[in-house]
């Protein structure tokens, strides 16, 4: 999610540009209650929104954007050969 996308985080779960995609844990797996930072804007340039695709990530679900410019890299998972039997 990038400049311009409206992003918004409460209790009832993410949505970006109206669609939802899933729900924010409210605790940990240890049932810690996690931050959350309910906001409902675009985002700004020069700022970001990192989801991970689990939604126990602790990500910007709980802390809001970060700026782009504190982005070191990617990860890209290595290449996994699955046989075939």
């Amino acid at each position: 999610m990038t400049a311009g996308d409206r992003v918004c985080t409460d209790a009832g779960g993410l949505t970006v540009n109206g669609l939802g995609l899933g729900p924010i844990r409210q605790t940990d797996l240890a049932g810690r209650p996690l931050p959350q930072v309910d906001i409902c804007d675009p985002i700004a340039n020069g700022q970001l929104h990192a989801a991970g695709a689990d939604p126990r990530s602790f990500d910007s679900r709980a802390f809001g954007p970060i700026r782009s410019i504190d982005v070191q890299g990617t990860v890209t998972p290595p290449w996994i050969y699955q046989a075939s039997f």
